[in-house]
């Protein structure tokens, strides 16, 4: 019998409080552990946490320790546990009913697989799809994803093996964590699986997407950008993903990886500046994705 055991983190997101509480009701049937990390919420937030998710296990950390740090908890926490799968669905992933008993079932079906995670679309039940795996990039650890902007049809494979897949909807056996380790705490965020995913790879682990199973990222974006059709990274997004580029490199490059990251950053900066000052006017984005590009260049994290 599949014992299925989800993480889900939380730290003060309020905003989208309703939706979250109307996707886990999807699947909470299907689960033998929901398990809540919050990451050094206001204590308002963790009382609303508490009170409505009653029959869910609930880890209150002191202190926000970002996608990884509240991941490593739920981990530690789940290897204790008599769970056969470990999922981790952030709030506002959509996944039917049915979905998670899917996913372990293809598990079983195909044991080679050892990462599973379905096909994500766009918010508001978009038939486009937004991620279908991807591959990391051997010259700097970048992210390439499948099929995004297309829609989904017979030309799409029903199962894909990749190097990359959405960090915040796939499934594990619990010996993945075994096997792989835990994640690293010093990405904090937007990195993270990069460095979990290449490390599985390593490990001679195989990662598949699959259309048998769909998912949504209902995303809601607080300051309404998204609803205008253009969507700004905020500077919190922007300083993590300068900053992690170049630590991945060094963490799991050589010089010349080194050297070809530097060159590429050097290309796009032109670009960057571009947008952010000339054409939508935020010119403190520029500023702050330069300072995480010379942190993780120069500094030791």
């Amino acid at each position: 019998m599949n014992k299925i055991l989800v993480v889900t983190t939380a730290h003060d997101e309020d905003y989208q409080f309703d939706q979250w509480c109307s996707f886990y009701n999807e699947f909470k049937d299907e689960v033998y552990e929901h398990v809540i990390v919050d990451n050094g919420s206001k204590p308002g937030y963790k009382k609303k946490v508490r009170d409505y998710y009653t029959n869910s296990t609930i880890i209150e950390l002191e202190k926000d320790g970002g996608v990884a740090g509240g991941f490593n908890a739920g981990i530690k926490y789940a290897m204790t546990r008599d769970c056969t799968h470990i999922i981790f669905i952030i709030q506002d992933m959509y996944l039917p009913k049915g979905s998670l008993t899917r996913m372990a079932e293809i598990m079983e079906e195909k044991p080679e697989y050892g990462v599973i995670c379905p096909v994500i679309f766009y918010e508001k039940r978009s038939p486009i799809i937004r991620e279908y795996g991807g591959e990391i990039s051997t010259k700097d650890f970048v992210i390439k994803k499948h099929y995004v902007g297309s829609k989904l049809d017979a030309s799409i494979p029903a199962y894909k093996e990749v190097t990359f897949v959405c960090g915040g909807m796939y499934m594990v056996k619990k010996e993945f964590w075994e096997k792989v380790g835990l994640y690293d705490e010093k990405i904090f965020l937007y990195g993270d699986e990069t460095d979990v995913f290449y490390r599985a790879v390593k490990h001679g682990i195989k990662i598949a997407v699959t259309t048998d199973v769909h998912c949504w990222h209902e995303h809601i974006w607080k300051d309404g950008a998204g609803e205008k059709g253009r969507r700004f990274p905020s500077n919190e997004a922007l300083f993590y993903t300068a900053r992690n580029y170049f630590y991945l490199i060094k963490k799991h490059g050589t010089a010349k990886n080194l050297v070809y990251g530097i060159g590429k950053q050097l290309w796009m900066l032109p670009k960057f500046v571009y947008r952010y000052i000339f054409r939508d006017y935020f010119p403190d984005k520029v500023g702050v994705y330069i300072k995480g590009l010379m942190v993780g260049l120069f500094k030791k994290i």
